[in-house]
């Protein structure tokens, strides 16, 4: 997880919180599937507000569901 300035790991069952309009990455380097859950708190809770600075992932994604080596209901 890479958080404004600081890159560090989180492993199962630990959380990291990330401020309105912080800078952010997220990033596997294990072997097993990852899997995130979001909960956004505020008076506003929609999804119009972010803006994907690189979506390095894009490619990736596409790749994976061409291949059939995902559930067809994460692609």
């Amino acid at each position: 997880m890479t958080n404004r300035d600081k890159t560090f790991l989180l492993s199962g069952n630990e959380s990291t919180c990330i401020p309105l309009g912080q800078i952010h990455a997220l990033e596997n380097p294990g072997v097993l599937l990852l899997e995130v859950i979001e909960a956004q708190t505020g008076s506003y809770l929609g999804k119009d507000y972010i803006v994907r600075l690189d979506d390095f992932y894009a490619e990736f994604k596409d790749i994976v569901c061409k291949s059939k080596l995902i559930a067809d209901d994460y692609c």
